[in-house]
């Protein structure tokens, strides 16, 4: 789980409940090995989040490099 304070993200909430569904979208294509999803939704997912969860997705990024 990943918390992320209200005041990272600012008032747009507009865009969090599809943010979150692209990171749930990207979370299950890592699981079922889909790694090309994965590249392709991180392109959109990066910065989100305040950039908070960047790590997540470089480490992510970084284990598919190394395959």
């Amino acid at each position: 789980y990943c918390v992320v304070p209200v005041e990272k993200i600012g008032l747009n909430f507009n865009n969090v409940e599809a943010t979150v569904n692209l990171h749930n979208e990207f979370v299950a294509a890592y699981r079922d090995k889909n790694y090309d999803q994965c590249r392709n939704l991180v392109k959109f997912l990066l910065g989100s989040f305040a950039g908070e969860v960047d790590t997540f997705y470089e480490e992510i990024l970084h284990r598919l490099d190394t395959l």
